[in-house]
């Protein structure tokens, strides 16, 4: 069974951004966030609920939270919520991509850093596409190229046979909308297998 979580309330008044006893906070709500994994304990309201409340704090934890965020995502770990559906949803795929959210909400700099971490290193097409979406609104045109860049290379991926169990559909996507007149060669340098995304991409 799972340790009991370590329950994290508001901070105290003695507290301050950027100490280690902030740092160490928002580590506790990270930690605790990976408490909420429906293949290890069954889900109950009362878990959902306290789940959303850690990760709200963890939401409104600015630079500290970005810290304790970044050092997860570093770690290449992932818990799937496909499995919770309707009253039981958490909003979001997985605990990565709640993350990314989570970055993207406290925003700023340093939260654009740290969307710019996942970006120069997953070889996720979902998680490039949830990428983009956020820098749209948070730096908009601003990385382009580093968006441009992260497809292609995810993409090169795919064709040598690496991401067999992945959907690039929205790699397409991303290319055809910040690509411009080098989102055609992109797509023809993709050969046949891709076709139909191709013409969807360039339909939108």
């Amino acid at each position: 069974p799972l340790p009991p979580p370590k329950v994290v309330r508001e901070p105290a008044p003695g507290i301050v951004a950027g100490s280690p006893l902030a740092l160490a906070r928002t580590r506790t709500l990270v930690t605790n966030l990976t408490q909420l994994d429906p293949k290890l304990q069954n889900v109950t309201p009362e878990l959902i609920a306290w789940w959303r409340g850690q990760y709200e704090a963890l939401k409104n934890s600015g630079a500290d939270g970005v810290s304790a965020i970044r050092e997860f995502l570093a770690r290449n770990e992932d818990i799937s919520f496909a499995g919770l559906t309707g009253k039981d949803s958490v909003g979001y795929s997985s605990l990565r991509m709640a993350m990314l959210d989570a970055l993207a909400s406290i925003g700023g700099q340093t939260g654009i850093d740290g969307l710019l971490d996942v970006l120069h290193t997953t070889a996720l097409p979902a998680e490039i596409a949830q990428l983009a979406q956020h820098l749209d609104i948070l730096a908009p045109s601003l990385y382009r190229q580093d968006l441009l860049d992260a497809s292609r290379a995810v993409l090169a991926h795919a064709q040598a046979g690496e991401l067999k169990d992945y959907d690039v559909g929205s790699l397409f996507q991303v290319l055809a909308k910040y690509g411009g007149a080098d989102a055609v060669a992109s797509f023809q340098a993709a050969g046949d297998r891709w076709k139909s995304y191709a013409a969807i991409a360039l339909g939108n």
